[in-house]
């Protein structure tokens, strides 16, 4: 075998005992359960509707994805509300689960991502925020790789 199998070998190796000894020593059973049964629940990352009813909203998130590959990949999605809107409407990129990559109200909008806690990356809020959301709006009709996922 050549040493570059042999290493990629010993990453593999190394990723899914990491991910078995993470489920078995902290008790995340996100790890060892299935993507359909891990927790998606609301985190309370999110803002509340109500203080912020008058105040149009742009966040991005991220969160590790399922499995032994949430120790090397996280992710993103963007959350976005105009003001006097009462929901969020959150958009990310999914290159499985149908034809379209580009997801609309997949999840809910600081929801778990299958048992991983959201991070917070960007918050933006405020009049100057409508502008943003039309670009934001704008890129995602843009978007180059509607129909496959960019591997």
């Amino acid at each position: 075998m050549n040493k570059y199998l042999s290493s990629l070998l010993l990453v593999l190796c190394l990723s899914l005992g990491l991910s078995v000894a993470r489920a078995t020593f902290t008790g995340d059973s996100a790890v060892v359960q299935s993507c359909q049964t891990a927790p998606k629940h609301a985190s309370g990352v999110a803002p509340a509707p109500e203080p912020w009813g008058d105040t149009a909203i742009v966040q991005v998130y991220s969160a590790r994805t399922f499995g032994w590959r949430g120790f090397f990949a996280v992710r993103p999605w963007l959350i976005y509300r105009r003001k006097g809107e009462t929901r969020f409407t959150r958009f990310e990129v999914i290159g499985w689960g149908g034809e379209d990559v580009i997801h609309r109200n997949y999840a809910l909008s600081g929801g778990l991502r299958y048992g991983a806690q959201p991070i917070r990356l960007v918050d933006h809020r405020g009049s100057h925020v409508e502008t943003m959301i039309d670009e934001i709006e704008a890129a995602i009709v843009r978007y180059p790789f509607p129909h496959t996922s960019p591997r």
